[in-house]
């Protein structure tokens, strides 16, 4: 409940008033872990399995012009190893870098880290070899700082942070 409206783990709020929006996705279980905003479309990461009375596993694209889930938007995300899971999400230009529990995404295999160009909402072919998830990241020009739960990056001894450059190659 915020006042006396109730939302299910997503709300918006008019900046200049402060006052509490029409915006009503609901995500009636699980959690949202992340929001990104690139240009009308907005991004949910999270742990959940119904966002907006759709059957979407943790990954879903908002039209925040109406306020409408983008239901052509569907990552397929999967995990072998139980429920799929985002952890982190983070825009750059057009890109967006998703991390989380996850084997496949669109169909593709990719290993907890995987890109989106946005601007046609397509999995770009950069990918690093992750064993674990990425809790945070952080982009300078061609240098992606990366830290989390994993040990292990492109089969190299790397616990918790590392920095690739944006073909995935470590930066030592």
């Amino acid at each position: 409940m915020i006042g006396t409206e109730t939302r299910k783990s997503l709300a918006s709020f008019d900046i200049a008033s402060g006052a509490l929006t029409s915006f009503n996705i609901e995500c009636p279980s699980g959690s949202i872990n992340n929001i990104v905003i690139s240009g009308s479309t907005l991004y949910v990461g999270g742990e959940f399995d119904i966002i907006g009375g759709q059957n979407i596993k943790s990954f879903a694209a908002i039209n925040i012009d109406n306020n409408t889930l983008i239901t052509s938007f569907n990552p397929d995300l999967q995990y072998s190893s139980g429920s799929p899971t985002i952890e982190c999400l983070y825009l750059y230009n057009n890109t967006l870098y998703i991390s989380g529990s996850f084997n496949k995404i669109f169909g593709k295999d990719r290993s907890y880290f995987a890109t989106l160009n946005t601007s046609n909402n397509t999995l770009s072919d950069f990918t690093i070899n992750m064993e674990s998830n990425i809790c945070t990241m952080i982009r300078d020009g061609n240098t992606l700082l990366l830290g989390g739960r994993f040990m292990n990056i492109n089969n190299k001894f790397h616990p918790c942070i590392v920095s690739v450059d944006t073909s995935g190659n470590i930066r030592e």
